[in-house]
């Protein structure tokens, strides 16, 4: 029986220098155009060694273009998040200019439980430290509000002093701040900061 083990051969004890030593007669040439063919010789099992380099690593450059899919960024949660999309519900509270002066607000905005882009709102008005002339009134408005743009007309006189009602036209600041204009020639800007999510609707016309 034949034991590898006991192969002392040359080729067995030498493998990769056998390989080389075939290379290097492969091919032999002579004078007068002849030549020989030196066959290989390749221990049992083994291969002979790829003839191509191994491939460099993308580190070292070459080879083929590596594309690295880099995961879609996403902002932390409420960070960016759209305002436009806020409820308005709430009470608001602020001052706005017309020719009385500066005058006290307070906007009660509620939405319309049918259509969320439709809102109602009680338009209170007060004097101010600084207008202690202003006189006190409130009445009613209904309007849209979309894409952080609130617009608001009057409706009717909840009581009336002797003003003249007044529409607005207002931007959402950020969640709790509107500010806009006044709906007159007249008058002047507004701003109301929210103070609290809870709302009632207009009172019924009389």
């Amino acid at each position: 029986m034949y034991d590898e083990r006991e192969d002392k051969s040359f080729v067995h004890r030498h493998p990769t220098l056998t390989w080389m030593l075939g290379l290097t007669l492969f091919p032999l040439v002579f004078g007068g155009g002849g030549f020989a063919v030196v066959s290989y010789v390749f221990p049992r099992n083994a291969s002979p060694p790829a003839n191509s380099a191994p491939a460099p690593s993308p580190d070292q450059g070459g080879g083929a273009d590596l594309i690295k899919e880099t995961p879609p960024q996403t902002s932390e949660a409420g960070t960016g998040a759209a305002v436009v999309d806020e409820d308005l519900t709430g009470t608001w509270k602020g001052t706005y200019e017309c020719s009385q002066g500066e005058t006290g607000l307070t906007l009660v905005i509620v939405h319309d439980t049918d259509d969320q882009d439709r809102v109602r709102a009680t338009f209170k008005f007060y004097p101010t430290p600084e207008n202690l002339g202003a006189d006190s009134g409130s009445y009613a408005l209904t309007g849209n509000y979309q894409a952080g743009h609130l617009l608001l007309d009057p409706d009717y006189w909840i009581d009336n002093p002797g003003y003249r009602m007044v529409g607005l036209n207002g931007e959402l600041e950020d969640a709790d701040t509107l500010t806009g204009a006044m709906g007159s020639d007249t008058c002047g800007p507004f701003s109301v900061q929210r103070i609290s999510d809870e709302a009632d609707p207009p009172p019924p016309e009389d």
